[in-house]
């Protein structure tokens, strides 16, 4: 087997890494329906906003962009090919499975919720439809959380390559914030929903994972 290729994950993710973002965002979702975030959102809004440095715009389109359909399929593309040529069929399915359902995820939770997009923010970038949960969050912990989740268990140094890994969406879900196109609430929702379908996804490559080739 190739050294740098991610084997199998020692052990299956259990039922509860699903159930219990799920259930959480759940929570989420009746809290700010009924309006019982809007205090936190509105401080930390306003926290983000006035901490605001020269420069950081940069950085937040960039992280924004990561997070996006574009630059998630980008990358998700090129994770899948290089997983093919290193004759991992399972692990680039499931990550592909893994973004395709994260944005049909988000289309149906945008549209269930129907939450419009913070007002009285100073938004720094255009954003369609609505905003609860924050569908650059969802996607990229997708995107990027199912890849890192593989390399967590490869052999040696290559398993720290994890941690930038897991860092993207982080700074995507900041990204939203940052450019006044979402709440707090958003972003968290988006992050959960989006790791409750990656653990279901990694569940799912476990079940059909070849063994590893001698």
């Amino acid at each position: 087997m190739n050294a740098l290729a991610p084997p199998p994950m020692p052990m299956q993710p259990p039922v509860s890494s699903i159930l219990l973002p799920a259930l959480m965002a759940g929570m989420l979702a009746v809290a700010v329906l009924t309006g019982a975030t809007a205090g936190l959102d509105q401080v930390v809004a306003r926290t983000i906003h006035g901490a605001a440095w020269p420069g950081l715009e940069t950085w937040a389109y960039a992280f924004t962009y990561l997070g996006g359909r574009i630059g998630a399929i980008a990358s998700v593309t090129a994770t899948a090919g290089i997983l093919l040529l290193l004759r991992r069929p399972v692990d680039a399915a499931g990550l592909v499975l893994c973004l395709l359902g994260g944005i049909a995820l988000t289309v149906l939770f945008k549209y269930t919720f129907a939450v419009p997009r913070p007002t009285g923010l100073p938004a720094m970038i255009g954003a369609l439809g609505t905003s609860f949960p924050s569908g650059h969050s969802l996607v990229a912990v997708c995107a990027y959380g199912y890849p890192a989740a593989l390399l967590l268990g490869a052999r040696g140094a290559l398993r720290w390559s994890a941690l930038p890994l897991f860092a993207v969406p982080v700074a995507v879900m900041w990204s939203r914030l940052f450019l006044g196109v979402h709440w707090l609430s958003d972003v968290v929702a988006g992050g959960l929903v989006g790791a409750a379908w990656v653990a279901y996804c990694l569940r799912w490559r476990h079940d059909l994972a070849l063994p590893p080739r001698g």
